[in-house]
């Protein structure tokens, strides 16, 4: 069988691209590994509310509108929001069937339960090997191959730039939890509960959560497992009542910065969009978003050299030009704020929470706070605070004096100062 186009993996990022080549009047085939599409679920689904515009879906895929969060560590606690709804709950299985169904409407024929095994250019073509879980082989030929299948890519290892960097193993559960709701998004930070990661809990509504815990395995010691159970013991006041109704799990390969010289997303014949490009946010772990940008970059891309017939590397080096103008800036931000944290110890951290509960730097984070592209907030805080890291080398207990030597320096920007010290 032979196509124009090849999409491995059928997540939104791989439907969406998909979507958009064939409504050009190109012949499209997306490959999916699993049976169903959207399973098993891998993804705690909050996104920002944008993301529903990009992906082209309405509410019938929002379980819940979030409009605050609460972030812990050790006894410190950081309560942020507002009135602004600053993300969305979804329904992650029904989102990426969704997708998938409208990039059906538009010609994408789909194969289900199919794993691509095995990759080739011939004579000016890619063959791709397929074992199909129903049994028997399939090989098909395609003048272009975008690889959309996740942080263990396949396509990227045949492409020769799989590339190592910060991948966080994560587990999650689904849950009821009895008696108090929970209305806010709780995130839960810490060396010991989540090295080099972060625990998080979102409510779905009708008393369920989704829960869960990443850790960077070469920080980690323990199975991330455990540190989900010690997360449920060190906050009973959230969890003493749960009860578990699924078990999730993954990987989330994070950005891993841009190679001086190199095209890390696409080669000959070949393209990569969303997770298996490492399109993924370091503060966050968010890949729904960024994915589909990069889709509408990697279709307009792939639709201007099937028409032209040059599918060279140098060719479809404009979709990797376009995907980092319209993230590389964030992207490269993102990874520098993580750092920055990483280097932090509890107690350090601790402070930190306590400094940003402070009245005017509060509402720079609840103002600002962006779940796609936190950066603009993160520059605001660093013009209206000294330098973090000079502060808490000078003490893990700042005086209250620094406290109002900084309401004094960003009440201005902050619109209003603060007269004393909010406990965190």
């Amino acid at each position: 069988m032979d196509y124009d186009l090849i999409v491995v993996g059928a997540g939104p990022a791989g439907s969406a691209t998909a979507a958009k080549v064939a409504a050009e009047g190109f012949r499209v085939l997306v490959l999916e590994e699993h049976p169903v599409i959207g399973r098993p679920l891998q993804c705690s689904g909050f996104v920002s509310p944008r993301t529903l515009d990009i992906a082209g879906v309405g509410q019938e895929v929002v379980l819940n509108s979030v409009k605050g969060a609460v972030v812990h560590c050790g006894q410190a606690s950081l309560a942020l929001g507002g009135e602004r709804v600053h993300g969305l709950v979804l329904d992650r299985t029904r989102l990426d069937q969704l997708v998938a169904a409208a990039a059906e409407k538009r010609g994408v024929a789909f194969g289900h339960g199919c794993k691509v095994v095995g990759l080739e250019r011939v004579d000016g073509h890619v063959e791709v090997r397929v074992e199909r879980r129903r049994g028997g082989d399939m090989l098909a030929r395609t003048r272009l191959v975008v690889g959309a299948d996740g942080w263990n890519s396949v396509v990227a290892r045949w492409m020769g730039v799989a590339r190592a960097g910060p991948t966080i193993r994560a587990v999650g559960i689904e849950a009821e939890v009895r008696g108090r709701a929970m209305e806010k998004a709780h995130v839960f930070v810490g060396n010991r509960m989540a090295p080099g990661w972060f625990g998080w809990a979102v409510p779905l509504g009708d008393g369920r959560i989704r829960l869960g815990v990443g850790a960077d395995p070469e920080a980690a010691r323990v199975h991330p497992r455990a540190l989900l159970e010690m997360l449920l013991e060190a906050y009973p006041e959230h969890f003493a009542s749960l009860k578990v109704l699924s078990y999730s799990g993954g990987f989330i390969p994070l950005y891993a910065g841009r190679r001086n010289g190199c095209l890390d997303s696409v080669a000959d014949r070949v393209m990569l969009v969303g997770d298996a490009a490492r399109q993924v946010k370091s503060t966050s772990g968010g890949g729904i978003y960024t994915g589909l940008v990069a889709a509408e970059c990697a279709a307009a891309t792939a639709v201007r050299a099937l028409g032209e017939g040059d599918l060279s590397a140098s060719a479809l080096a404009s979709y990797e030009r376009a995907w980092r103008s319209r993230l590389g800036q964030e992207l490269e931000r993102g990874r520098d704020v993580r750092q920055v944290f990483l280097s932090l110890s509890d107690d350090q951290l601790q402070w930190v929470l306590r400094l940003f509960g402070y009245g005017p730097l509060q509402r720079i984070i609840s103002r600002y706070g962006d779940i796609d592209y936190p950066s603009a907030m993160f520059a605001r805080l660093a013009v209206a605070t000294p330098p973090l890291r000079a502060l808490i080398a000078l003490s893990r207990t700042p005086p209250l004096h620094w406290m109002g030597i900084l309401g004094r320096g960003i009440s201005k920007l902050a619109g209003g100062g603060g007269n004393g010290v909010r406990p965190g």
